[in-house]
């Protein structure tokens, strides 16, 4: 028996000495929480934010997935970006974005800075033909003057399953500040996010 305890306790510490850490080993996969779920319905919202992180990336110069983008979005689709505030000292406010207003401000600057997003961790929940998911992402990209930067943040990403078929309603997010603070919590990032 003691050498069990010892042999769990070695595993526990070589997994968080690997990076791991406690609760990647032991949190249960959403299949594992959400039984009513099916496979289908797990496969489409990963299709639809696969796409989504997909279209809007690529090297300086690449012209953007447009219609990829287009395609996982529901009618009347909204994107808002967490920015301060104009009228408030230290406040934010959401800067709301039609789809075709994201494309004609956002999708130029991606293309000149060189901008991928990759995800880094995902909390979900799906109930019926809702689902939200709290994605965590990685950005790389180039400034102006041609230095490397990276941003991190968080997608909160709310999906309908419209005519069968999963599609995103709306994006918020959030990012890093540059001061340092706002981080991405750590229950957001998979044990193999950040390797990405």
């Amino acid at each position: 028996m003691a050498g069990r305890v010892l042999l769990s306790i070695g595993l526990v510490g070589s997994m968080l000495v690997g990076g791991w850490g406690i609760s990647a080993a032991l949190e249960p996969t959403d299949a594992e929480r959400m039984p009513e779920v099916s496979q289908d319905d797990f496969n489409g919202i990963n299709r639809a934010i696969e796409m989504l992180y997909s279209s809007i990336s690529g090297p300086a110069g690449e012209q953007r997935d447009v219609e990829g983008f287009r395609s996982i979005l529901a009618k009347d689709a909204v994107l808002l970006s967490m920015r301060p505030s104009a009228s408030s000292d230290g406040g934010f406010e959401p800067m709301r974005m039609t789809p075709d207003v994201y494309i004609e401000r956002a999708m130029p600057m991606l293309v000149r800075a060189g901008f991928t997003e990759k995800e880094i961790g995902r909390r979900l929940e799906v109930y019926g033909t809702i689902a939200h998911a709290m994605s965590a992402y990685r950005g790389n990209y180039s400034n102006a003057a041609g230095e490397a930067l990276v941003v991190r943040g968080v997608n909160s990403i709310q999906l309908v399953k419209e005519n069968g078929q999963w599609k995103v309603i709306s994006i918020l997010w959030d990012t890093e500040w540059p001061d340092g603070s706002n981080p991405v919590p750590d229950r957001y990032i998979s044990a193999d996010g950040e390797q990405q």
